[in-house]
């Protein structure tokens, strides 16, 4: 392993494409979904994150941190607080709950997709005599 969870490139013998049932082949590199923020010389950071919401102990840290730093003099916090009198101004909390809100509607979203679907489909044969109401 490189550093910060990088993979050094490596010389592969096998030229075929990967096959998913034999575990055997290669998958070409390409660009993937931080190669805009790394090009434009941003840090990227991956956060561990239960379906749960819960946190991994390294990302609350990290988190703390980059609270801190928004407390220090001349340091500008650019973040979006809520307009709620209940709303938090804490980096800290802030951005801990939106972290945790989106793994937890990450993992109930396709849930609820396949639910609704399934409901549709269960009632696409029910007779709707017994469901409408009667008009005299």
């Amino acid at each position: 392993m490189g550093r910060a969870g990088q993979v050094r490139g490596r010389a592969l013998e096998v030229a075929v494409s990967f096959d998913h049932a034999t575990g055997v082949g290669h998958v070409a590199g390409h660009a993937g979904h931080y190669a805009d923020a790394l090009a434009k010389g941003r840090q990227v950071v991956l956060i561990v994150i239960e379906t749960t919401g819960a946190v991994h102990p390294d990302a609350v840290g990290m988190l703390y941190a980059w609270h801190a730093e928004t407390r220090a003099e001349g340091c500008i916090d650019r973040t979006v607080y809520g307009t709620s009198r209940t709303a938090t101004t804490s980096f800290f909390t802030h951005h801990l709950r939106l972290i945790s809100l989106a793994a937890v509607i990450g993992a109930a979203l396709p849930v609820a997709i396949w639910a609704k679907s399934r409901k549709s489909h269960l009632l696409s044969g029910a007779p709707l005599a017994g469901l409408l109401p009667v008009v005299m």
